[in-house]
């Protein structure tokens, strides 16, 4: 069935349109949301569809080209002690080549990591930000219905900026630029990461907690449960980073990449058989 108002396909059996929230069936009420300007009561189009995802591939290359700049680093190492118990000046030039490339693996593994960090939030306050359109809509055709208009109350308080990360990349930046102090840069930027993990993870269980709870009231038995994306404590995910000596870091980067993605594509499907 096609959504008369965006175009969009839907499931045979959805009452409202996946894409723009509008109902399905109902000419009289599509035609009069197509020929009014938008008002703060529907707000405008969305299409879930376009949503953006988590780039995983993003976070995987990370990790590869992470596993060669330990190795560069590990040959330009050895290549330079050898040099100079040899007196082999070559050899010395060699492994400093090897270290400037190790250098600049760590470069890009970190503009890597930087852009799959920042997606998390991207996206879930997306989903947050087109969900509270969405239930704007339901509202308006539904004005009886108050679970729409909790769900929007609740989503209104649950979006977070994410000041913390832009502090933590800035003092990462410092400390490049002034490395004399850059052990104090990098431990004050590690405490404002904490500090936006937390904040994600905590949007992170929220948002599947309202969805769940909103869900079942509408699906009389889910196949699936809402929640994809693991509850998280950040002080153990620190803990964890720290033992594993980073190795958890690399995990938490791409299983928490794919579980966002697969919470959106969940949500997304479910939204279709809303009404």
């Amino acid at each position: 069935m096609y959504c008369s108002q965006c175009g969009k396909q839907n499931p045979d059996d959805s009452k409202f349109c996946a894409s723009c929230g509008a109902r399905i069936g109902a000419p009289e009420r599509v035609e009069t949301q197509r020929t009014s300007p938008a008002t703060p009561a529907t707000g405008r189009l969305v299409d879930f569809t376009l949503e953006k995802r988590v780039n995983v591939n993003l976070a995987i290359a990370s990790l590869i080209i992470g596993i060669l700049g330990v190795v560069f680093s590990l040959i330009g190492l050895v290549t330079s002690v050898q040099s100079v118990y040899a007196g082999d000046i070559g050899g010395l030039f060699a492994g400093s080549a090897i270290f400037t490339l190790s250098f600049l693996t760590n470069v890009i593994v970190l503009i890597l990591q930087t852009i799959v960090i920042f997606q998390w939030s991207t996206s879930l306050n997306m989903n947050i930000d087109n969900t509270r359109l969405i239930c704007r809509r339901l509202t308006a055709a539904n004005p009886q219905n108050s679970d729409y208009r909790e769900l929007e109350y609740r989503l209104d308080t649950l979006k977070f900026e994410p000041w913390a990360f832009w502090v933590y990349l800035g003092l990462y930046f410092l400390g490049i630029v002034v490395p004399a102090y850059s052990w104090l840069f990098n431990i004050i930027g590690f405490v404002f990461l904490g500090i936006y993990l937390q904040q994600t993870f905590k949007t992170a269980a929220l948002l599947q907690e309202y969805k769940d709870r909103f869900y079942s009231v509408y699906q009389n038995a889910m196949a699936t449960p809402v929640r994809k994306m693991k509850n998280r404590n950040v002080f153990l995910t620190v803990l964890f980073i720290i033992i594993t000596l980073g190795i958890y870091w690399w995990y938490l980067l791409i299983a928490f990449s794919k579980e966002i993605n697969e919470f959106l594509e969940l949500d997304r499907r479910l939204r279709s058989s809303l009404g």
